[in-house]
């Protein structure tokens, strides 16, 4: 249970731009063999959001993809979010074509009654699309992503479609 709450507080440090704060309890986590699923989704979350954004994306990829590979249908949207990271990390890496084609993995994975998932990987489209010079498409796709959260009153999903 400590892990738990540790990684998510992790999370909010990384949420009040506490970066090395909520970094370093969210690599502890990651770094702990006997971290269970949840402590690793928020801390893989925490993760994603700052590692690339401080130059570290590279160092984020491998927690993606381990992310990846324990994913199922019933995840939650902090599972998004950390496939979000990895969009993120492949975009400010110079990955441009993996990060559409895992933006568009993404959106197919998301289940039909789950429009924040869908909403959050047209986001991860946009992010993509916007590092590869294709504003057209990123502009359609984070319409469509902020109508659809919109419509959800979820606003704090709305965030990185804002931003961007």
């Amino acid at each position: 249970l400590k892990l738990i709450v540790d990684a998510t507080g992790a999370g909010m440090a990384v949420h009040r731009n506490k970066i090395p704060e909520g970094l370093e309890i969210a690599e502890r986590v990651l770094a702990n063999p006997e971290a269970p699923r949840q402590a690793v989704d928020f801390a893989a979350f925490a993760s994603g959001l700052s590692m690339p954004l401080i130059g570290r994306g590279h160092d984020f990829l491998p927690i993606a993809s381990r992310c990846r590979a324990e994913r199922k249908t019933t995840d939650g949207m902090v599972r998004i979010m950390v496939f979000y990271g990895e969009v993120l990390a492949l975009a400010y890496t110079g990955r441009l074509e993996l990060a559409t084609q895992r933006a568009n993995e993404y959106a197919e994975f998301s289940s039909a009654g789950q429009f924040a998932g869908w909403a959050i990987a047209k986001i991860m489209d946009g992010v993509a699309a916007t590092h590869s010079g294709r504003f057209r498409d990123a502009i359609l796709a984070i319409e469509q992503a902020l109508a659809a959260l919109n419509a959800e009153s979820s606003l704090p999903w709305q965030l990185p479609g804002r931003l961007l």
